[in-house]
């Protein structure tokens, strides 16, 4: 018994799994604690007859998942103010939620943090709701850059994104993310008056070779409003060593995706 180094309930309702943990009471019943994710627990079924088997403690139904829907209007000075709702739901919340319950200056430095971003003000909804997203209701400010007549900039903000964190050339131990992952991402952007799109990307979806990562972005312009949608899946949580200079090299064309400019210029 040495070997093991907590006790949990392990609990069968109508063909659902449910992996409790008392120690951990911001965990929702619905979730295998974080902590476990992908281990194997050996469970003991009746303490009379000692039935055991090995199990691998994972659900592939709850995920990561954020949704970020964001509004911005450009005026002519170059600077774009807006709005930023983030819904983060199951694995993506418990993280959001424990630094949200310590204060909006501790969230706004772990999660809002992004250079040439100002965040004028920040609320939160679902703080005490195991079943809900915790969303979280962002005003932001941010001044273009610009080159002459052309103002740039990203659709991609606050979606905890921003920076690939595979830019070395080896690694040696497995990629573990934790859980499978979903992002959202959905702008609304406003140009002002006088100005128009220079060129719209190209709608395109990226796939893994094996499937495991997707990525999807479409965009459309009309009437001084620019409309874009990047969807991002992960369908498995562990990618081994072996896997890594494919993943790298997907990661530096899903990051070259994500922060690509749009730019908009005055009319001729």
């Amino acid at each position: 018994f040495h070997q093991f180094n907590k006790v949990m309930a392990y609990v069968k309702v109508n063909d659902k799994v449910y992996v409790l943990d008392g120690s951990q009471k911001g965990t929702p019943v619905h979730l295998v604690p974080p902590d476990v994710l992908m281990t194997e627990g050996m469970v003991i079924e009746k303490l009379e007859t000692f039935e055991w088997g090995w199990q691998t403690l994972w659900n592939k139904e709850t995920l990561s998942k954020n949704i970020i829907q964001l509004i911005g209007v450009i005026d002519e000075e170059g600077k774009m103010k807006g709005d930023i709702t983030i819904s983060s739901f199951d694995y993506a919340r418990l993280p959001r939620l424990s630094t949200a319950k310590k204060g909006k200056d501790k969230f706004t430095e772990k999660y809002l943090s992004e250079p040439g971003i100002t965040i004028d003000d920040v609320s939160f909804d679902n703080l005490e709701s195991d079943s809900l997203p915790l969303v979280q209701k962002v005003k932001f400010s941010q001044t273009l850059n610009a080159t002459g007549d052309y103002r740039h900039f990203s659709a991609n903000l606050l979606s905890g994104l921003s920076k690939n964190p595979f830019v070395t050339d080896s690694r040696y131990s497995d990629v573990f993310f934790g859980s499978n992952q979903s992002y959202l991402l959905l702008g609304n952007f406003t140009v002002p008056d006088g100005y128009e799109l220079e060129t719209l990307p190209k709608n395109i979806k990226m796939i893994m070779p094996d499937t495991s990562i997707t990525i999807s972005r479409a965009s459309q312009f009309a009437n001084g409003t620019l409309l874009t949608k990047i969807q991002l899946e992960f369908k498995k949580p562990v990618f081994g060593a072996e896997e890594y200079p494919e993943l790298q090299e997907f990661y530096k064309q899903l990051y070259a995706l994500l922060n690509e400019q749009f730019v908009i210029r005055k009319k001729k």
